[in-house]
């Protein structure tokens, strides 16, 4: 595990992507807790997949289909606050490290601990459809306080990529991840 204290975000500049996570899933990146991400797709994903389509990208928390029980056991007392009616928080900015398709039901079992879904919920997600999983592995960055937003129908529906008003990456602190590999 290396001390990324010293290391800055690669985006100096603004990001104008969110990628729309449940908001127990940002919070455990932003922690520390985990450091990948596994997604299947929405309904609104171009062909109804979703694609690793950016390398760098804002969290946009959501409690969109949350539920505690689809959490990995070691997050599920921590669902966080929701923030006022009308507000959009972004937890965190990635850096995507290393994006790889699970094609094989076993690679989960390797990649527990590394990412906040139950087993099960991650079984579930692998065979929804057509067996497969995106795994997203990333390293996240923060800024001293969570960024609210107003919220806007453009950030609505299930899908996982949306566009923002360019927000700056500049000042943020590299979290301490504290997962084992």
């Amino acid at each position: 595990m290396s001390d990324p204290s010293n290391e800055t975000p690669l985006e100096a500049e603004a990001c104008t992507v969110a990628f729309k996570e449940w908001a127990a899933v940002c919070d455990a990146l932003c922690d520390g807790k985990v450091d990948l991400i596994l997604r299947k797709g929405g309904i609104h994903e171009r062909r109804g997949k979703f694609r690793p389509e950016h390398d760098r990208f804002w969290l946009m928390a959501t409690r969109f289909h949350q539920d505690a029980a689809d959490l990995a056991p070691f997050l599920r007392g921590s669902l966080p606050t929701p923030p006022p009616e009308g507000v959009v928080r972004l937890p965190g900015w990635c850096q995507v490290r290393k994006t790889w398709r699970i094609s094989d039901e076993a690679e989960l079992e390797a990649l527990r601990g590394r990412h906040a879904l139950s087993d099960e919920t991650a079984l579930q997600r692998f065979h929804y459809k057509e067996p497969g999983l995106w795994a997203i592995a990333v390293k996240v960055w923060g800024p001293e306080a969570p960024v609210e937003i107003a919220d806007s129908p453009q950030y609505g529906g299930c899908r996982s990529w949306v566009e923002l008003p360019g927000l700056p990456t500049a000042g943020l602190q590299a979290v301490q991840t504290h997962v084992p590999h």
